[in-house]
């Protein structure tokens, strides 16, 4: 999730006691844009969250330069 505030962080606190390790590792709270390029390349991520991609429409991907 992108922009979680204080408040999206202290409910997934609470939520993760009742999730298993293994899906609690697969949830990112992230609180800026620019923190995605830890997990995706820009290569495989659209132009407004600071990737490569242009995605003009559903099934049209072209690279932007």
């Amino acid at each position: 999730m992108i922009g979680a505030n204080f408040f999206y962080r202290a409910m997934w606190k609470i939520a993760s006691i009742f999730v298993s390790k293994r899906t609690e590792d697969k949830i990112n709270l992230l609180t800026e844009i620019n923190e995605l390029n830890y997990f995706i390349t820009p290569d495989n991520l659209d132009e407004q969250y600071g990737g490569t991609l242009k995605i003009e429409e559903v099934g049209q991907i072209t690279k932007s330069n």
